[in-house]
């Protein structure tokens, strides 16, 4: 697993603040995963969140996945070519 970590801190009075304001985003992912598997946001003026996947499956779904519902009907419509002017004519 990779983790980063960013920490931005706001400086008193900036927006008002009578003392700093620390933010920290954290970020863990593993290699091949194009998602974080968890993260943490904690900021003094929001709350704290964190998100982590909890039961990641890595089989292959099952075919029935990936066909319509009983009773969805697939309509298919035929694509026509359509002239395009040359460049630089106008359309007519």
């Amino acid at each position: 697993m990779r983790g980063t970590r960013y920490t931005a801190v706001t400086p008193i009075g900036r927006i008002g603040n009578d003392r700093p304001l620390v933010q920290v985003n954290e970020s863990w992912t593993a290699p091949g995963f194009g998602f974080s598997l968890r993260s943490m946001n904690d900021d003094l003026q929001s709350c704290k969140t964190t998100t982590e996947v909890e039961n990641l499956d890595l089989s292959e779904p099952p075919q029935s996945a990936f066909q319509p519902p009983d009773g969805y009907k697939i309509v298919q419509d035929e694509l026509h070519q359509v002239a395009c002017p040359e460049p630089g004519m106008p359309w007519q």
